[in-house]
């Protein structure tokens, strides 16, 4: 891997993890205000609300590393560009389409997790870990189901105003 390579590569992590770490925060705290009302409202002990955290930061994270790559990508790009940083490497020669390696290198592992995550069996094993936290608090106090209960379609036709028959 060349002196080129290594500075795209390094570029495009930084600005992956850069990213990464910002939506991370502000999905964690949208999740942590939402569990701590659950845990509020149904009296969680505190272990079970930080496997809650945990596990659905995990969660998270399968849908935030490919988009996190993507804009990573797009802003270290940009910053190449904007910086004429290209325009240099253009000058000695080298075509663009030749970045594509060391983004390539960059962009399997989120690509790897976006698949497992989509996949049957990292998703089962990451779900039953929750249903397993939740089971728990569902013993710790059995007469408060652990997740709201789901309408049916039926009573949201009752409430319709019915046709005229012909």
């Amino acid at each position: 891997m060349g002196t080129l390579d290594r500075y795209v590569l390094r570029e495009v992590a930084q600005a992956w993890l850069a990213v990464t770490g910002v939506l991370l925060v502000v999905l964690v705290s949208n999740e942590l205000a939402q569990i701590l009302g659950m845990a509020a409202e149904r009296g969680y002990p505190r272990a079970i609300i930080l496997d809650l955290i945990g596990l659905t930061s995990i969660q998270n994270l399968t849908v935030l590393i490919p988009v996190a790559m993507l804009i990573g990508i797009v802003l270290a790009l940009g910053r190449l560009y904007h910086e004429s940083e290209m325009a240099a490497i253009r000058a000695c020669g080298v075509r663009p389409a030749r970045l594509l390696r060391p983004i390539a290198a960059c962009a399997t592992m989120p690509a790897c997790t976006a698949v497992e995550g989509a996949g049957g069996s990292g998703r089962r094993r990451r779900s039953g870990s929750r249903a397993r936290s939740l089971r728990s608090c569902w013993r710790w106090r059995p007469w408060l189901p652990p997740w709201p209960r789901p309408t049916s379609r039926w009573s949201l036709r009752r409430s319709a105003p019915r046709r005229p028959d012909r």
